[in-house]
């Protein structure tokens, strides 16, 4: 919790009330199919089960540590952390690789693998996932496997430029996003486990994000070379505001395991974000790509850009923007949260373009939800 009850605003505790009592309890209901204890990739626009079974990884994780990290911290309806832990093990079952990592997506429905290659982003969220049930259990099982698929990580991608390569076939251009994902996991591993060796893995994270990520005026970079080059040709002109306030707030939780002091980071990511971000008809709303002149590169606008820029708005005491911000999600992507489902993208023009209701955007909420008055 970083915000006193008496100081939130309404919005953002309405907003919290709509997660818990509404979001929450549907998606383990409708979105959680008890047969092969796997959860969905998405639901349709009124709330219903697709019948498109694909479902990756990354989704699966992140649901899981939705519902363990809720179930930790006393936010969860009831079987939470039974369902967390059966999705787990469905996805041990149908994803996971003898020879260690998880593949990219499976059939939910059949177990069959769709995807086998073994991606950064999918295990970094694999790892996030197995971080909080060890947090929220202290079973050792949840330890060992991710001690597993760290090995795995390292025998399968690492460079020696430095970082994790994005796959297992050397896809290009690298990302920063699937790095910044495994420092969160390894911070939520490093607060599990106090671990030495954690801790280590987290500080190369944290110096990888100081040398490689930012560039010499200190802006995020989001697309690289092979050795961590810029260029056209890697299409690093784009920027994604919504990642520099993820990296914000996810700075300023390290900062207790790290020893570090990196509010002047944190507030200058804030700041680049507000500042490049509204690229569309809505003065408050991040788009999801712009340039360096905050130009809009995508006629997209997704709910969890604007989901990180209230957490970064409190991280840095902007307490009035991440208000309006969440009044301003109540009225248009969370007009239909009672109904558990939100709308996930406008365009630039601020109509919905959504088709579906993904489950990933799930874990953007829950991780602002989290920080809140209870």
């Amino acid at each position: 919790m970083i915000i006193d009850r008496h100081e939130c605003p309404p919005s953002l505790l309405r907003l919290s009330e709509l997660f818990t009592d509404r979001i929450l309890p549907y998606w383990i209901t409708v979105g959680l199919d008890p047969g092969t204890g796997h959860f969905h990739e998405a639901l349709a626009l009124d709330g219903a089960p697709l019948s498109d079974s694909t479902l990756r990884t990354r989704t699966a994780a992140r649901m899981i540590y939705v519902y363990a990290d809720a179930a930790r911290l006393g936010m969860a309806p009831d079987g939470s952390l039974s369902a967390a832990v059966l999705a787990a093990e469905a996805l041990e079952r149908d994803a996971g690789v003898a020879e260690g990592g998880y593949v990219r997506s499976i059939d939910r429905c059949t177990g069959t693998v769709l995807d086998a290659v073994r991606d950064l982003y999918d295990m970094s969220c694999t790892l996030i996932a197995l971080a909080s049930l060890l947090q929220t259990t202290g079973e050792r099982c949840w330890l060992e496997r991710a001690e597993a698929l760290l090995a795995a990580l390292d025998r399968l991608l690492v460079l020696p430029s430095g970082g994790y390569a994005e796959d297992e076939t050397g896809t290009l251009p690298r990302r920063q996003n699937p790095h910044m994902h495994l420092f969160e996991a390894l911070t939520g591993l490093t607060e599990a486990t106090r671990s030495d060796d954690h801790l280590s893995r987290l500080t190369v994270m944290h110096d990888l994000f100081l040398t490689r990520l930012l560039d010499g005026e200190g802006i995020l970079t989001e697309y690289f070379g092979p050795a961590w080059e810029r260029g056209d040709e890697w299409r690093s002109e784009r920027l994604d505001p919504g990642h520099m306030a993820e990296w914000a707030t996810l700075l300023s939780q390290a900062e207790h395991l790290l020893n570090t002091d990196d509010s002047v980071i944190v507030e200058k990511l804030t700041q680049d974000a507000i500042q490049l971000g509204p690229a569309g008809s809505h003065p408050l709303f991040f788009a999801d790509e712009v340039n360096r002149e905050g130009q809009g590169l995508r006629n997209r606008s997704r709910l969890w850009l604007q989901v990180e820029q209230i957490k970064s708005c409190l991280i840095t005491g902007r307490l009035k923007r991440a208000e309006m911000v969440a009044e301003a999600l109540l009225e248009t992507y969370l007009a239909s949260a009672e109904r558990g489902v939100w709308i996930d993208s406008l365009d630039l023009g601020g109509n919905p373009i959504a088709n579906t209701v993904p489950a990933s955007s799930c874990y953007h909420l829950w991780t602002l939800v989290r920080l809140l008055p209870r």
